[in-house]
């Protein structure tokens, strides 16, 4: 019984993500890897809710910013290329001081060492921090999408998101390793 609904669980959320890597047709080639983990992020975004007013600004669209190296930013460069990132708006920054700019902020694998500044200058911030290093998520960050034996899973650090004003709702909870920071 606690297989099927594992397996229940895995289908709900791989299934969609297959018909999205499809309908997505992108014509430059990106590995598997990483067209998942930007199309789980884009999912992820849908069940995440805001405070009315971000940053100072009431707004509907989302900004996804990348902080720092990864493989995923190309794969939204060229679903934005394509019109197909929805309504996600697209900025990179070199910049950690610019960390704020955004209501989703991916942090690369390289800034690593920053982590520590990067959770500081973002503090009672409704941002959302999305990472991909291992221990991500009980370092602070809020969600961390990893691959594990050729499978990609994410964790959730409720606490975190909990304490920036940030709604997870349950529904994304649920199909989600959800941590603590250590």
């Amino acid at each position: 019984m606690i297989f099927a609904s594992s397996y229940k669980k895995i289908l709900c959320l791989a299934l969609p993500l297959w018909i999205l890597l499809a309908a997505h047709g992108h014509s430059q080639e990106f590995p598997l890897e990483f067209k998942v983990k930007a199309v789980l992020l884009k999912k992820i975004v849908k069940f995440i809710d805001w405070p009315a007013a971000v940053n100072g600004k009431a707004t509907s669209s989302v900004t996804l910013a990348f902080l720092g190296e990864s493989p995923v930013w190309p794969v939204f460069q060229a679903m934005a290329d394509q019109g197909k990132q929805g309504a996600l708006v697209l900025r990179k920054i070199e910049d950690r001081a610019d960390a704020n700019c955004c209501k989703v902020l991916f942090i690369g694998s390289d800034q690593r060492d920053n982590l520590k500044e990067i959770f500081g200058l973002l503090k009672g911030r409704p941002t959302l921090t999305v990472g991909e290093m291992e221990g991500f998520a009980e370092a602070g960050g809020m969600v961390e999408i990893y691959n594990r034996e050729g499978n990609i899973h994410f964790k959730i650090n409720k606490g975190v998101a909990d304490a920036a004003g940030i709604n997870i709702r349950s529904n994304l909870l649920r199909i989600a390793e959800v941590v603590s920071t250590k």
